[in-house]
């Protein structure tokens, strides 16, 4: 008798688990392939990561040999082709190297171009963005609106900012432009007063105020 029970039992719980599964069995499949293909899909880009960091390493070292070889305008092509295929580092490494070519060369109104949209770029870091609008700025020093310049880059010689020094340096040579002597030496004087600042750049604004009148 105690087997029968066994048997009406075991029909039960066969027919409880067929009730379960075709209630939530398809719930089941999707979630596996979820799974499986998120495990798939992520070691997939993983690949994808690193065939385009070996890529830009490439591309980045045939530049710096071409401009090794003194070939400086496709050098600085080369670095540009990096913010399509580099991370986010070897784009601004690469973006300033193509910049600082381009200086090189003498090409500085295109230099500035690429400055100014490297300081535009929101997606890299605070630091990156403000050095180069400062580079920019330094391209444009002779010929740009001096004043127009001084209004851009004057948030960045404030306080506590990691250029300011180098803000300060280029306002005050701005100011001069304007012949504006007073406010130059107020921006070298900042320069020179900042224990924090680089030794060269404070002996280089006391320096540079001895020539200016008071």
């Amino acid at each position: 008798m105690s087997e029968i029970f066994r048997e009406i039992d075991e029909e039960l719980r066969q027919d409880k688990l067929k009730e379960q599964w075709a209630k939530y069995g398809r719930y089941v499949v999707v979630v596996a392939v979820l799974v499986v293909g998120g495990v798939g899909g992520y070691k997939g880009w993983q690949y994808y990561e690193l065939q385009q960091r070996e890529k830009a390493a490439a591309m980045y070292a045939e530049a710096i040999d071409l401009a090794g070889q003194k070939n400086l305008s496709e050098a600085a092509a080369r670095l540009g082709q990096l913010a399509d295929v580099g991370g986010t580092g070897y784009r601004i490494v690469g973006t300033l190297q193509q910049a600082a070519l381009l200086v090189q060369a003498g090409d500085h109104q295109n230099a500035a171009v690429i400055y100014e949209k490297l300081a535009a770029d929101t997606s890299i870091p605070e630091y990156y963005q403000e050095l180069a609008l400062i580079l920019m700025a330094m391209q444009q020093a002779d010929d740009a609106d001096p004043q127009a310049l001084i209004d851009r880059i004057s948030p960045l010689a404030a306080d506590g900012k990691p250029w300011r020094n180098t803000a300060r340096e280029l306002m005050a040579s701005l100011y001069l432009r304007l012949n504006d002597t007073g406010a130059a030496r107020k921006e070298l004087a900042a320069v020179a007063d900042d224990l924090d600042a680089p030794a060269t750049a404070r002996a280089r604004a006391a320096e540079l105020l001895q020539t200016l009148p008071e």
